[in-house]
């Protein structure tokens, strides 16, 4: 990916990815003890290995790219146009665009109806509810069951009994009945 040690040090903490998804970043140049070793006793070590890291395990046959841009210093030149097409006193003009022409010439613009932007509709996607067949349910360890369905077919007694009203009378016997009954267990 690098050709030298000072390229890498230039792109330190950039983002890198494979082509299956990977992300990683580069860390820096890679030193002699890392498995860069000279082939030969005395010879160098070969320069542009660099140690990245990744979110996850990569193949050797993931390709790893690093999308990067690099400033080019291009030449400035100045040519002069001399050209004997054109007369001298006549000073020079680029070309017209295609809308120019037409309004010179007084052309209609064809009008594409499928250029138009339209919004775009899409309908909700209904997912289906997910189906555990009930003998691979019971071959599940408990923990792994689910537990969100009801185990009761009857409702509660709580839902079924409609809601009491009682007068205050009414609360003060059924608070010392509910007393009375505590004692009595207690004694029990």
């Amino acid at each position: 990916m690098f050709n030298s040690d000072l390229e890498i040090a230039r792109y330190e903490g950039a983002a890198i990815r494979t082509v299956s998804g990977i992300r990683g970043q580069v860390k820096k140049a890679a030193k002699e003890e890392l498995g860069n070793q000279p082939k030969k006793k005395g010879g160098k070590p070969r320069e542009g290995i660099a140690r990245c890291t990744f979110e996850d395990k990569i193949k050797m046959s993931d390709i790893v790219f690093m999308r990067a841009w690099a400033s080019v210093e291009v030449p400035r030149f100045y040519n002069p146009l001399t050209t004997a097409l054109q007369p001298r006193d006549q000073t020079w003009q680029g070309m017209k665009t295609v809308a120019e022409l037409r309004r010179e010439h007084n052309l209609a613009i064809p009008f594409n109806k499928d250029s138009l932007y339209k919004p775009i509709e899409r309908k909700p996607k209904k997912f289906n509810p997910l189906v555990i067949p009930k003998s691979l349910q019971a071959a599940l360890p408990f923990v792994t069951k689910s537990k969100d369905t009801p185990s009761r077919k009857r409702p509660l007694l709580e839902n079924r009994r409609p809601a009491v009203v009682m007068e205050p009378d009414e609360r003060k016997v059924h608070a010392l009945v509910q007393h009375l009954q505590l004692i009595r267990s207690e004694k029990v």
